[in-house]
């Protein structure tokens, strides 16, 4: 009986991963091909933050599981937060990695300095902030050249490497690849600071990058883009009220009693998307602009847009990659598609009429989730109701009738939806 039982188990884990081999798969950089791993603070780095002392720079590295292919490209992102607060581990970024990780990116999710200093203007306080983040990020790029050059534990490609960011990381990302000369950014005092490379790590490796993903950020000169600088996806909503899409300053607006714990953010001009963009045209330059019409600050990140982030992430998740496989891999084949309409993943058995339907999610320690099981067009709602987890196990009581459905599952900052049939 006990040598039953465990042939019985080792059909079932095949089953399992039969059924999860054939979820995953495609094409390489389009669809969702590979399971993630996650490397949690890898440090990459050091440097003195603006009150003098010494801040230890880490990064997260999500990895395609099981890859066997010997030389990757890789994206570095920077999270969000105005300067001042954030987190490489949670919202946008967390999800942006995992899905290009998932298309066989090797993406890292870093920490950076932050916080306003003292000077003689609003715009040196600025304006050194975040030359302090574009040191950090430099380094960044810096480690994963060093690593393809030594010990090569990542196999990335040292000459396929994008950066990016949202809001204040995406201002990061694109001083990091735009910035060039002193005359630019003439205010402050770089030689005390580190010039613009810095001193967060990895010397002797280039900081150059051959991709730009620029999620509402902004530059503080379009006269810094020149014909031959790496290319840029812009996306920004066009009434976005803190970081301009026009041209205007950066701006954080808040209440009385907020000013007690929030600092000050200085009030720096500055230039957004559609000014880059313009640029961008007028020099020859490749970018791509794309506009959440009629939309402020950030709305695919669900801090800011609770209720409606989940499509606008999805316009991101597709935008994102095929600008990569256009400009990044300069596939000869030029592609748009809009297929993604999920994030995070779920499993379900195989469904029978009278059944209970079973859910399975990577991640075992989320306790509870919401789901939605609706009709194929994802018009009629049939349930609506929160699941408790069992090992990352749910069980939903199954009393539909024959028929397709579509079921939705939400947990954290995730979703997903898998499409079934009754018979």
């Amino acid at each position: 009986m006990r040598y039953l039982i465990l042939f019985v188990l080792v059909l079932f884990v095949q089953f399992s991963l039969a059924q999860r081999k054939d979820y995953f798969g495609g094409e390489r950089f389009l669809d969702s091909k590979f399971t993630v791993e996650c490397i949690k603070q890898v440090k990459y780095g050091e440097n003195l933050t603006h009150k003098g002392k010494k801040q230890l720079l880490f990064m997260d590295i999500y990895l395609p599981k099981d890859d066997t292919m010997k030389k990757r490209p890789v994206i570095i992102l920077a999270y969000p937060g105005a300067f001042m607060a954030g987190s490489k581990q949670l919202g946008i970024m967390k999800t942006m990695a995992y899905q290009l990780a998932e298309f066989g990116y090797v993406v890292a999710s870093i920490d950076y300095r932050r916080g306003y200093g003292k000077g003689k203007s609003e715009d040196e306080i600025g304006k050194s902030t975040v030359l302090r983040a574009m040191q950090d990020m430099k380094a960044a790029v810096r480690f994963f050249r060093k690593d393809a050059a030594t010990n090569n534990l990542y196999h990335v490609d040292s000459e396929l490497i994008a950066i990016g960011g949202s809001s204040a990381g995406a201002i990061v990302a694109l001083q990091t690849a735009y910035l060039k000369d002193t005359v630019d950014f003439p205010c402050l005092p770089y030689q005390e600071m580190g010039g613009f490379e810095g001193n967060s790590g990895n010397y002797g490796y280039s900081s150059d990058v051959q991709c730009v993903i620029s999620l509402a950020g902004v530059v503080g000169d379009t006269a810094w883009l020149s014909p031959n600088d790496p290319p840029v996806l812009l996306m920004q909503g066009d009434q976005d009220y803190f970081v301009p899409f026009r041209h205007g300053k950066i701006r954080m607006r808040v209440g009385r009693i907020a000013s007690l714990f929030i600092p000050h953010v200085p009030e720096v001009e500055a230039f957004g998307s559609l000014p880059i963009s313009e640029k961008a045209k007028h020099i020859g330059l490749n970018y791509e602009l794309v506009v959440f019409e009629n939309k402020g600050h950030c709305p695919y990140d669900m801090y800011m847009c609770p209720k409606t982030y989940a499509k606008e992430q999805d316009l991101v998740i597709n935008y994102i990659r095929n600008f990569l496989y256009n400009n990044l891999l300069k596939n000869e084949e030029k592609i748009v598609k809009t297929d993604i309409f999920y994030l995070g993943k779920a499993y379900i058995s195989e469904i029978k009429k009278g059944e209970d339907i079973t859910i399975e999610l990577p991640d075992k320690y989320i306790k509870t989730i919401k789901v939605y099981v609706r009709d194929a067009n994802d018009d009629k709602k049939f349930i609506e109701k929160k699941l408790k987890s069992k090992n990352g196990i749910y069980v939903l009581k199954n009393n539909l009738k024959k028929g397709k459905y579509v079921l939705k599952v939400r947990w954290g900052e995730y979703r997903t939806r898998v499409y079934f049939e009754i018979q």
